[in-house]
């Protein structure tokens, strides 16, 4: 991790400042600040948010889009970290349109859940 806990939490508490929306993201894909995301599918029927099927499987391609990439909020800071282990990059990603946390219409986001629409990388953390 390029920044240590305490500098992070100073960068989010900045950002959420200076824009509607601020969260964090776990991706395998490599962004560079400034990227916009592309928005999110939804999985309403795991019972662990790392279920998804595969990427370019036919089953991924039938999951209903969310309105916004999915990020988690900033109060889980702590524990990007220990996520780390399981991703290979942690971006902050930020928003000035609409966002969502608990639901969007029917679909009952995860718990921490923040999706965020046009969301873009505002920081590279891993």
């Amino acid at each position: 991790m390029k920044y240590t806990m305490e500098e992070l939490k100073e960068i989010l508490e900045d950002l959420e400042w200076d824009h509607n929306a601020v969260g964090i993201r776990f991706e395998e894909k490599q962004y560079n600040v400034g990227d916009v995301i592309a928005d999110s599918k939804h999985n309403a029927d795991k019972e662990d948010e790392r279920e998804f099927p595969n990427f370019n499987s036919e089953e991924y391609a039938e999951l209903p889009e969310l309105p916004g990439v999915s990020t988690w909020n900033t109060t889980t800071v702590n524990t990007v970290e220990d996520a780390l282990r399981w991703h290979s990059h942690c971006y902050i990603v930020v928003g000035d349109d609409r966002s969502w946390c608990d639901s969007i219409g029917e679909h009952v986001l995860d718990e921490n859940e923040l999706v965020i629409e046009n969301g873009r990388v505002a920081l590279i953390v891993q």
